[in-house]
């Protein structure tokens, strides 16, 4: 949809426009539209058919899939289909515009960088702490401060919410270190930053829960996936949720 397109969104082929992007394609559907997956076997000859899906919002993820690759090759995207078990799958090539548009023998770790994007392999963990956000649910988009303590990332609440608010902890995740099998046993035991991490990384990590008031608080666990500097996707059960840089960061 227009009204789903960002201006200038992937101009510079930055990590950080693309993923603007597709958070912009997901209010677009998924909110604005209200678009949902559902596998009954009543929905298999109507969820296999795009035009009927636009009309009653629930479709088959992989119907769900094509008309996300449709709305995503207008606003300059190219998402291919993966296959997994059991699972349809949507991947965002490292490459700003696809491999298929870099020079001939280019491969996914050779593919060229646009000039400072901000998606590059390697960062020091210290370039993660900053301001970010990401939409918690019904409580809308709510706003962390990231700080590294050790070898911990914590994410604390600067807005909060009914359920765990403004001040507390919103999730802690373990880095893994990027740094030489020597330099890592010499550190064992120790709380010392990791010299740099890589992209994509999944590190495991905590989520706080919490009932309406802050009651029966507990810390959940769940995964943290480092997509690159700008951007971190937290795996929970109610469904992923992406954070990105806040505007002031």
């Amino acid at each position: 949809p227009d009204a789903a397109r960002p201006a200038a969104a992937n101009e510079d082929g930055s990590a950080g426009g693309r993923l603007r992007t597709i958070a912009a394609i997901n209010a677009a559907l998924f909110k604005g539209r209200g678009l949902r997956g559902e596998m009954s076997a009543a929905n298999v000859v109507a969820g296999s058919s795009v035009s009927r899906v636009l009309v009653t919002g629930v479709g088959l993820p992989i119907t769900l899939c094509a008309i996300y690759q449709a709305v995503a090759r207008r606003l300059g995207l190219r998402l291919e289909q993966t296959g997994f078990p059991r699972r349809v799958l949507l991947r965002l090539d490292a490459h700003p515009h696809g491999l298929e548009d870099a020079p001939a023998g280019a491969t996914a770790d050779k593919a060229p960088k646009a000039v400072g994007a901000a998606d590059r392999r390697r960062v020091p963990p210290s370039e993660l702490a900053g301001t970010w956000r990401a939409e918690y649910g019904v409580h809308g988009t709510e706003v962390v401060e990231v700080r590294l303590c050790g070898r911990t990332l914590e994410a604390r609440k600067l807005t909060g919410d009914a359920h765990v608010p403004a001040g507390e902890v919103s999730w802690r995740a373990e880095l893994h270190a990027d740094a030489p099998a020597k330099a890592r046993a010499a550190a064992k035991g120790a709380a010392k930053h990791p010299r740099t991490l890589r992209f994509p990384a999944v590190c495991g990590a905590h989520v706080h829960l919490a009932d309406e008031g802050f009651v029966n608080a507990r810390m959940a666990e769940c995964e943290l996936e480092l997509l690159s500097a700008d951007a971190m996707l937290l795996r929970v059960e109610g469904g992923p949720m992406l954070f990105t840089r806040a505007p002031d960061a």
